[in-house]
C-alpha cells in the first residue's frame, strides 16, 4: 500500500511509517485494528473516482446470453 505514496513530500512519511508500526505493541496497541483503519482511510482518500461510472456503464451494456444464467448472475453481483 504504502509504495503507491510517492514524491519528495511524503518520502519522509513513508520511511517513517515501517519503524512506527515497528515500535506498537501487537495486543497494546491492537495492531490488525490500526492496519485496517490505515486501509479503509486510505481507500476512501484515494478510491477511483471512476469505479461508480465505470460499474454503471458495464451494467448498462450487460446482457444475458443463453444458457450461462450464472455467468450473467456473477456479472451482476460483481458490479452491483
Amino acid at each position: 500500500m504504502l509504495t503507491f505514496i510517492k514524491g519528495p513530500q511524503v518520502n519522509g512519511w513513508v520511511e517513517g511509517i515501517p519503524e512506527g508500526l515497528e515500535q506498537l505493541h501487537p495486543i497494546n496497541d491492537n495492531v490488525e485494528y490500526t492496519y485496517l483503519n490505515f486501509l479503509l482511510r486510505f481507500e476512501s482518500q484515494f478510491m477511483d473516482s471512476m469505479k461508480q461510472e465505470v460499474a454503471q456503464a458495464s451494467l448498462d451494456q450487460l446482457s444475458f446470453h443463453f444458457p450461462d444464467i450464472n455467468q450473467y448472475i456473477s456479472n451482476f453481483e460483481m458490479l452491483a
